[in-house]
């Protein structure tokens, strides 16, 4: 279900911003809206969109719980799944987040060559 609901997310996404890499940046703010991330743009080309989110309060209410293994799960695992969705030329690759432990989450976004 939690999938489910994040792919509908991507969807709308696509449908309120499309589906290049300026709109993942787009998408961006809105999660930073009202606070709820920090994030450091680190650069766009043609090919990649970099960013990091430096502060997570959905990190920190999960850890604060003594729940970040959940957290991971109901959260961050979403990123992918709205992914899947929003285009199937952009890929994120992420290899750290705040939810586990890390000091950042780096987020890597990279348009593929088609098949």
């Amino acid at each position: 279900m939690i999938c489910a609901l994040a792919r509908q997310d991507g969807e709308r996404w696509v449908g309120l911003f499309g589906k290049e890499l300026g709109a993942i940046e787009k998408v961006a703010a809105l999660w930073a809206d009202g606070g709820a991330l920090e994030i450091d743009m680190l650069g766009q080309l043609a090919r990649h969109l970099d960013f990091n989110v430096t502060r997570c309060c959905y990190a920190e209410l999960y850890q604060e719980l003594g729940l970040a293994g959940l957290g991971n799960l109901f959260h961050c695992e979403r990123d992918s799944a709205r992914m899947d969705c929003f285009s199937e030329d952009i890929v994120l690759k992420r290899s750290q987040t705040i939810m586990a432990g890390a000091r950042f989450c780096d987020f890597r976004f990279e348009r593929i060559e088609a098949k």
